[in-house]
């Protein structure tokens, strides 16, 4: 077979073209890789553990950035990976921060820090008012310090949330981001914002 020029032109341009097809999704690839990975991410709740704020089934956007720039704060909700199970992932708000002390008493979250040494409670106002205990009979009185780069979480279902009442504090590398919108069903698109404790 006589391969002549005009055929030899042919199939270079076709390798071309293809090689151009690649190229594009390559980097495209490493594009949202990137953005997966180092920016923001998708997560889908599974579960009732922070109702009535978070709905199973909803779609969330992970804010993976900001962290970067700044430490985790008090009332952030989080996308994180349990020390108990570490081929999960879960979405609970952060309650303790470094240094802090938390108690349980009368039902309600006590925090003590270098601002309120003798404690002072949470006003979470984003709780269903019906579902806030938030402890078991044996935790009364019970004091947990909180040493750097852990956190104490807890979902907003207290009735219904394995949290770090039962599996312990959370390291700041188990934080995967913050949650930042509901972005599915549509007729939920919402912000999740963090509270402002007037107290805190």
């Amino acid at each position: 077979m006589n391969i002549t020029p005009e055929l030899r032109h042919k199939w270079r341009e076709n390798f071309k073209f293809l090689g151009d097809i690649l190229y594009n999704f390559a980097v495209i690839f490493v594009i949202v890789a990137v953005i997966r990975y180092t920016l923001i991410s998708p997560f889908q709740v599974n579960g009732s553990s922070m109702l009535p704020n978070l709905e199973t089934s909803e779609f969330l956007m992970i804010d993976k950035l900001s962290y970067y720039f700044h430490e985790p704060e008090r009332g952030d909700v989080v996308v994180l990976v349990p020390p108990e199970n570490t081929d999960t992932y879960y979405v609970k708000r952060i309650l303790g921060l470094p240094g802090d002390k938390i108690e349980f008493l009368n039902g309600q979250v006590i925090v003590h820090n270098k601002e309120h040494p003798e404690g002072i409670k949470i006003d979470e106002e984003y709780l269903a008012t019906d579902n806030n205990k938030t402890y078991l009979p044996t935790h009364e009185n019970r004091i947990i310090d909180i040493p750097d780069d852990q956190y104490f979480v807890m979902g907003d279902n207290r009735r219904a949330s394995n949290d770090s009442r039962s599996w312990g504090l959370l390291h700041r590398r188990s934080i995967e981001g913050r949650v930042w919108f509901v972005f599915f069903p549509l007729n939920k698109i919402r912000l999740v914002p963090s509270p402002t404790y007037q107290t805190l």
